[in-house]
């Protein structure tokens, strides 16, 4: 006798129109600002729109959703009976699809200082961004319910390398973050 599999939900479902995540980038101004000997100072302000940005592993079915205290799936738990049944319509679990539905927004003011010194053996930077970005902080039943900011409003960053005549280089890299707004605001 032939027996049929039983239907089982995929960690790795993707919606049909499965779309690839994209940005619009607007520069608003963008200028030297000082060239003295050595040291360069730029400044810009630019605009990014990020569009079909991955929402996640979205279950469809709400499987995992309590109302009350009570498990409350789109489609009905299957009884033990109905779990090996094809034709009976329940979910024996979760029915996930990776969803490319987000969107987020980055606009940055960027500001950075260059320095070389003694013959390029000797390279400084530090920039600092003030801030704003807002995107999805998780998805619950109502989709963009807790669309809002994300990351830091202040990154400061200093960096250097030293080249030496020995054969080697000695690098530095330091960041600091300030104003973190890392919370999901449910509406």
């Amino acid at each position: 006798m032939l027996s049929l599999p039983t239907f089982q939900a995929k960690p790795a479902n993707f919606t049909i129109n499965y779309g690839l995540a994209w940005q619009y980038e607007s520069s608003l101004f963008n200028t030297d600002s000082a060239k003295l000997h050595n040291l360069v100072i730029t400044d810009d302000f630019v605009r990014r729109l990020f569009l079909h940005t991955n929402l996640g592993n979205i279950g469809y079915n709400c499987f995992n959703r309590y109302i009350n205290d009570v498990q409350t799936p789109v489609i009905s738990i299957c009884q033990s009976a109905q779990a090996d049944d094809p034709s009976a319509e329940c979910s024996t679990g979760p029915i996930k699809f990776w969803t490319p539905g987000g969107r987020s927004t980055y606009d940055p003011l960027l500001v950075r200082a260059t320095i070389s010194a003694c013959l390029t053996v000797l390279q400084f930077s530090a920039s600092y961004a003030l801030q704003v970005q807002h995107g999805e902080n998780g998805i619950y039943d109502h989709w963009f319910s807790t669309y809002g900011p994300q990351g830091a409003h202040q990154l400061s960053c200093i960096s250097g390398i030293a080249d030496p005549p020995w054969g080697f280089q000695i690098g530095l890299i330091l960041s600091l973050l300030r104003g973190w707004s890392g919370r999901a605001q449910h509406r």
